[in-house]
């Protein structure tokens, strides 16, 4: 297994277990405390240690490299897409309703969901383009 492939699966397993935390809290602490459980996610920063050089030094072949560059579009266009969405959906909704402002704390959710949302589909878009072997094609 490839560093990037043992990197998107610790990403995903942390969002996993920072969005069963969420749920989780919901009824105890309401939504909006809630949130903190992603918090979690800033385990997301040690996925650089999968990258640490051996004696013989990290290299990267251009698929590995090619997989990494089209994963990261991806995940950004998905990002662009459901950002404007989160914003544009529920101005639409309330602005029929009669109503002109949307509540502050949908601005978090905005923020996290964002940073899921890249992280989320990065990963899956590196595991989908692995498919079931490695880069040197070892099962």
């Amino acid at each position: 297994m490839t560093p990037q492939q043992k990197h998107s699966w610790f990403n995903l397993v942390i969002f996993t277990l920072a969005l069963t935390a969420y749920v989780a809290l919901i009824p105890q602490l309401g939504n909006p405390r809630a949130l903190g459980a992603f918090g979690i996610c800033g385990f997301w920063g040690l996925g650089g240690l999968f990258y640490r050089k051996k004696r013989a030094g990290l290299v990267l072949d251009e698929r590995e490299e090619e997989i990494g560059r089209r994963s990261l579009v991806l995940a950004y266009s998905v990002f662009w897409l459901s950002f404007v969405g989160g914003c544009m959906i529920p101005w639409g909704v309330l602005h029929w309703q009669g109503q002109d402002s949307i509540s502050i704390s949908v601005l978090p959710h905005l923020v996290f969901g964002g940073m899921c949302v890249v992280v989320v589909t990065q990963s899956v878009a590196t595991l989908a383009q692995y498919g079931r072997t490695g880069s040197r094609g070892e099962e």
